[in-house]
């Protein structure tokens, strides 16, 4: 299945969470299921009312990262019993700890690093990557041929 596939699979399942013009994913298909955790979780923050709308802007690989972009509102909460700065920073720490994880996740295949299966940033060319060892001989031999 392609990222488009993959993609589109995502858009359908969250609808709400992409905007109608988007563009799409500026990453590799390794990253998607990353995605797909943090699309769960922001539609459950929509569905328990922490947030009135929250929708992804951007979606890219940055620096040999995941980087995510959202726009959100809260709803008027009671600043006496609720903190609307704890429910910010909880979306944001979550964020932060998907794009983090995406340094030990081929950005291409989806394999997470562990003992025997060796996955890191790397760089060519001044572009910073993160592929796991065949990923990253595919690349480096795609890149060769140009």
């Amino acid at each position: 299945m392609g990222k488009l596939t993959k993609f589109k699979k995502l858009k359908k399942s969250y609808p709400n969470l992409f905007p109608k013009e988007w563009l799409g994913i500026e990453c590799g298909d390794g990253w998607i299921e990353l995605i797909n955790i943090l699309c769960q979780y922001f539609d459950n923050m929509i569905k328990s009312k922490n947030v009135n709308f929250i929708q992804f802007a951007q979606i890219k690989e940055k620096f040999g990262l995941l980087r995510i972009y959202f726009n959100l509102e809260f709803p008027i909460l009671n600043k006496k019993t609720e903190d609307p700065n704890r429910i910010f920073y909880e979306i944001h720490q979550t964020v932060a700890t998907i794009e983090e994880i995406s340094s030990i996740v081929c950005e291409d295949c989806g394999q997470m690093k562990h003992e025997r299966f060796n996955v890191k940033m790397r760089s060519i060319g001044g572009w910073k990557m993160t592929k796991c060892d065949e990923c990253f001989k595919k690349y480096r031999k795609e890149r060769m041929k140009k």
